[in-house]
């Protein structure tokens, strides 16, 4: 639960960039888009050293549909930065307009490809088992990760994959659990995407008829959904092989000095 925030509030379109220096009333946590439905904002949670401030680390589900009103929106949030989690596969479908929104543009796949239909056969719990994967074989795209975002001239970021939950969700767990959020937090913030499941499979059903299968299988292994045992499971096996976030990302390479610098831009 969100405790230190309160219950999550109502989907609401950012108009303005008062949204970002609105200090004395609460931000939006999820950003009304035409051609995403699961762009939210992670500020506000507690760390020891304080909050983690608001727009500065956004999630997204896929950003390759954009309108043009969602262009305003996203230039109103003062992004610099977007990581595309897809796999290359995906990146060929469409990506972020850069060329109608000035960022810097990083693809970091965190997968090499999507999983077969027949696979969701195999395991109920294929998805959760995923994240664990990307810890061993998507370690150099978390070290260039945390090297880009060292530098305060790439924030705000927003980070997202086709539906903003599985590889998003490592990534953001990662980031939030380096400045030291809750577990707890981290596992609300990833179930936040079970509000708008219904929403978001409807959406991925019409850009890609084709994947119905899968969406099926995932729905009846209940993969579709964001359980909070995935990413108890995720913590709780970080916590077993390293003893918490921080020194996983030391031991993949990642020096003290980005960590701070990367808790420096996040919690501003």
């Amino acid at each position: 639960m969100d405790g230190h925030l309160g219950s999550p509030p109502v989907i609401e379109a950012v108009t303005s960039l008062a949204y970002i220096g609105a200090m004395t009333q609460r931000p939006s946590r999820r950003i009304a888009l035409d051609g995403a439905v699961n762009f939210r904002d992670c500020g506000g949670y507690q760390t020891p050293e304080g909050p983690v401030a608001w727009g500065r680390l956004f999630r997204s589900d896929s950003l390759s549909y954009l309108s043009d009103d969602d262009h305003d929106t996203i230039r109103s949030i003062g992004l610099n930065t977007v990581f595309d989690l897809r796999t290359a596969e995906e990146l060929e479908l469409g990506r972020f307009p850069v060329e109608h929104i000035d960022v810097d543009f990083h693809h970091l796949p965190l997968i090499e490809r999507l999983n077969d239909p027949e696979d969701f056969k195999v395991t109920n719990s294929l998805i959760r088992d995923s994240y664990i994967t990307m810890l061993d074989e998507a370690a150099q795209h978390f070290v260039r990760a945390f090297h880009i975002l060292s530098e305060g001239s790439a924030w705000p970021v927003v980070v997202h994959c086709a539906a903003g939950k599985d590889r998003t969700g490592v990534i953001v767990a990662l980031l939030l659990g380096s400045v030291g959020v809750s577990d707890d937090d981290i596992v609300h913030d990833y179930t936040l995407t079970q509000e708008i499941l219904v929403d978001l499979r409807a959406k991925i059903l019409e850009r890609h008829p084709e994947w119905e299968e899968t969406v099926i299988r995932r729905d009846e292994n209940n993969d579709f959904g964001a359980p909070a045992e995935n990413m108890h499971n995720f913590l709780t096996v970080v916590e077993e092989r390293w003893g918490s976030i921080p020194n996983y990302l030391r031991a993949i390479g990642i020096s003290e000095a980005q960590l701070e610098a990367v808790a420096s831009n996040l919690l501003v």
